[in-house]
């Protein structure tokens, strides 16, 4: 009888370590090209399944990052896709680097930045092409705002003057560039030699400003005036205005309330003190009283006008609730968010947040989920 439990045992161990095999051959068998800058990282603390899918599917073997999974034929000036790749990915990578303390990932990118990304003007492509045939001659203040964060922070926390130094470079032109008739345009074409005239208000990141400001790049009237903009900025039925015509010098509303913009700038100016607290119960209410976030709403029934839901919307939240020391309900959210994910390791795409019917997904839509995780764990909510 003891041999018989024994044999047994020996069986069912045999067993195990079949299906890891074939659950680990099926993963190699349609893994994709992993790029040769994830290959160079000696970083030795586990990935998070959302990084591991980002560096399956979203790199490009130059390093740049991906907009999409699937390549498009489709080229266009207002949009990025396929293997395009966003300086706003970019920055939500390096941001992600340094909320990890990854120093090895957060080094290769700033290579992949000043390679790519970074043009004479010291300003950045706000996208570039995976084989240079289509360059642009913008940039997107948001996108420079995050990186110039992401660039301080690094330097702070490992002692690194490059990272300040290319900060301040940055910094010293955003405010020659983009700042006109006291306010920050969209962006400054480098080819026209020329400043927007609109600007939208989810681009102002306050987070950055402020770092820019410690660091004598932005002189204390401008300084004074941004937060007196934000700490006063005016809202209808609990929705900020999307942008301000600095021409015509009014605000613009939309009907239709992306929510996105709506939880940046929300998060964008809670460091002025300015805390909208109309839209954030409306955002608790809806997902408390419908368990779902939609992407768009009527701005004066508040009623959903789509039927998705997006992961960066929930990412958003969570990062708004850790800074107002909401910590349970973040972690609601959260565990909501990643129901979204693959979770399951023999599939390829674990990890990633992808709409399964048509096999794809936006890098947005993983790379705030991933920052958000990041930052809870970092703040002790989740372990």
């Amino acid at each position: 009888m003891r041999n018989i439990k024994l044999n047994l045992y020996v069986l069912i161990i045999l067993i195990v370590f079949f299906i890891a095999y074939i659950i680990e051959k099926n993963m190699n068998s349609t893994q994709a090209t992993v790029n040769q800058v994830y290959l160079n990282r000696t970083q030795t603390d586990p990935l998070f399944p959302t990084e591991i899918f980002i560096n399956k599917f979203l790199i490009n073997e130059n390093g740049t990052m991906k907009t999409n999974i699937k390549q498009s034929n489709i080229s266009s000036n207002d949009v990025a896709n396929g293997d395009e790749s966003l300086s706003e990915s970019i920055g939500l990578w390096m941001l992600y680097a340094v909320e990890k303390n990854d120093q090895v990932l957060f080094s290769e990118y700033v290579k992949v930045l000043k390679k790519y990304f970074l043009v004479k003007e010291n300003l950045l492509k706000w996208k570039v092409s995976n084989d240079h045939t289509r360059n642009v001659s913008t940039n997107a203040l948001i996108d420079d705002l995050r990186i110039i964060k992401a660039l301080y922070n690094a330097g702070e926390i490992w002692n690194e003057e490059g990272y300040v130094s290319l900060a301040d470079l940055l910094s010293k032109n955003i405010v020659e560039y983009h700042f006109i008739d006291g306010y920050w345009a969209d962006y400054y074409d480098w080819d026209m030699k020329m400043t927007g005239g609109i600007s939208t208000i989810s681009y102002l990141d306050m987070y950055a400003f402020i770092q820019i400001y410690e660091h004598g790049y932005l002189d204390e009237e401008k300084y004074k005036n941004l937060l007196k903009m934000y700490q006063s900025l005016p809202t209808t039925n609990g929705f900020y205005p999307f942008q301000y015509n600095i021409k015509e010098k009014k605000y613009v509303y939309h009907k239709e309330i992306n929510l996105i913009d709506q939880l940046y700038i929300m998060y964008h100016v809670l460091p002025t003190g300015n805390k909208n607290v109309e839209l954030w119960n409306f955002i608790k209410e809806e997902y408390e009283q419908n368990g779902i976030l939609f992407g768009r709403y009527n701005s004066t029934t508040k009623k959903p006008i789509v039927a998705y839901e997006s992961p960066a919307v929930y990412a958003l939240v969570i990062l708004t609730a850790i800074e107002l020391g909401e910590v349970e309900f973040a972690l609601d959210i959260y565990f909501h968010m990643i129901r979204s994910r693959i979770h399951n390791p023999s599939n390829p795409y674990y990890g990633g947040y992808v709409n399964y019917e048509i096999k794809d997904t936006h890098v947005f839509d993983n790379l705030l989920p991933l920052f958000a995780e990041s930052r809870l764990i970092n703040e002790g909510v989740l372990q």
